[in-house]
């Protein structure tokens, strides 16, 4: 299928943990996704990004935010329970979720207050992922997942890992000093 580029940052201030996407979208007229109200299961069936965050990096609690084009937030606690979890829609983020659409893309700033994140450490499992997904055309629906080897959206055990060590390279000879 054709891709479309999607990029990622995340930084940390003193409150708060801040994720921003931009969602390349050459099809912006035929984007689709709704107002829905907050923690709607079904929002993931929307054009939406998703944010998988492990803070303490037990590879069992973590944190799922749903967030659409249209700036709808549904979020939840998951604990891993073998190959299933157990969901709790009833966890609040207080994230601050902000959306804008461009002539070819579209953009999702969510900032997650910190005290929303118990035990976060240095280095932690994430996962963020993007669902394409269009009113019509053969493409009409594709998932983008960061993490390489996960194969899945909660693979949790495969997720990337984020760090806030400066300048930590996980390439070796990353600067060809060598």
């Amino acid at each position: 299928k054709k891709t479309v580029k999607t990029g990622v940052q995340v930084w940390k201030t003193p409150t708060d943990f801040h994720i921003r996407f931009v969602c390349g979208e050459p099809n912006m007229a035929d984007i689709a996704a709704m107002k829905r109200k907050p923690d709607d299961v079904e929002i993931w069936k929307d054009n939406s990004v998703e944010i998988f965050l492990n803070p303490s990096g037990d590879r069992k609690t973590y944190y799922q935010l749903m967030v659409n084009s249209e700036g709808s937030l549904s979020d939840q606690k998951i604990v891993k329970l073998g190959a299933t979890g157990k969901q709790d829609f009833g966890w609040n983020s207080g994230a601050v979720v902000k959306t804008e659409k461009q002539k070819d893309s579209w953009i999702a700033e969510i900032a997650i207050p910190l005290k929303s994140l118990p035990d976060l450490k240095e280095e932690f499992p994430a996962n963020f992922t993007r669902n394409r997904i269009l009113k019509t055309g053969s493409d009409y629906e594709a998932l983008y997942i960061w993490s390489p080897f996960a194969r899945g959206f909660h693979d949790l055990e495969n997720y990337g890992s984020l760090t806030s060590e400066p300048d930590k390279s996980i390439l070796v000879n990353g600067d060809f000093s060598m």
